[in-house]
């Protein structure tokens, strides 16, 4: 199942600015199919037992959804979304919505020798600050993350997100959860499943470190007639 998230600048969108992508934001639905294969793409620090994955070594896409940099899984419980802009109709981000929150899935280029994380996690602190907003590094499945908590800018109201960033051979995957999930590790677990069962296919094309990897709708789809 898919639909688009028209404007992607709602409240809650990614105050960071260090990431070449435009503005962002959409909406998701849960679980991950059984028995998904593939080699789990080499974290350059050296661990990562499971997935997101690298294409190279993935294999066939097989049932996965292609989304250009990003291979999807599909879900019995979670809602597949694309926010797009509206001009220019370009695919800013996926993102899969449950009833305890949303994942927003977004990949970068990278450079060969080193992963990003690290450094990008200082600026986003750093940016968060900046917008007013507070935030703390914690761990998840998938090493240090950020959680965050930023003014909607309504009636003093706030929201929080929790920051995933994945270093990859030459690419970085930033995956940011937002509703009930972000703080509830028990309530995440659905979506850590999903970000576990990504692909990301970087690519031949040169891209400079922290490129946004362009994404785009499957096959069959366009903005016209995919529903808001």
């Amino acid at each position: 199942m898919f639909s688009k998230r028209a404007d992607t600048s709602a409240a809650g969108a990614d105050p960071a600015a260090e990431l070449s992508a435009p503005p962002e934001e959409a909406t998701p639905e849960s679980a991950v199919p059984e028995g998904v294969g593939g080699t789990a793409a080499s974290d350059v620090n050296g661990a990562a037992p499971s997935g997101p994955f690298d294409s190279r070594d993935y294999g066939d896409i097989g049932d996965l959804v292609d989304a250009g940099s990003l291979w999807l899984p599909l879900s019995q419980t979670a809602l597949l979304q694309f926010g797009i802009d509206n001009v220019t109709h370009r695919v800013l981000a996926a993102f899969y919505i449950t009833p305890q929150g949303a994942v927003q899935l977004q990949a970068y280029a990278a450079p060969r020798s080193h992963g990003i994380w690290d450094s990008l996690r200082r600026d986003l602190r750093e940016a968060l600050a900046n917008a007013g907003g507070m935030s703390e590094e914690v761990e998840s499945p998938f090493g240090t993350a950020l959680l965050s908590q930023v003014s909607t800018g309504e009636d003093g109201g706030f929201v929080k997100q929790l920051f995933v960033g994945i270093d990859g051979p030459r690419w970085f995957l930033k995956a940011t959860i937002t509703g009930d999930a972000a703080t509830d590790p028990a309530l995440a677990q659905s979506l850590y499943e999903i970000i576990r069962a990504v692909v990301v296919h970087r690519g031949s094309e040169p891209h400079p470190p922290q490129e946004f990897l362009p994404l785009r709708l499957p096959a069959g789809k366009n903005p016209a007639d995919v529903s808001a």
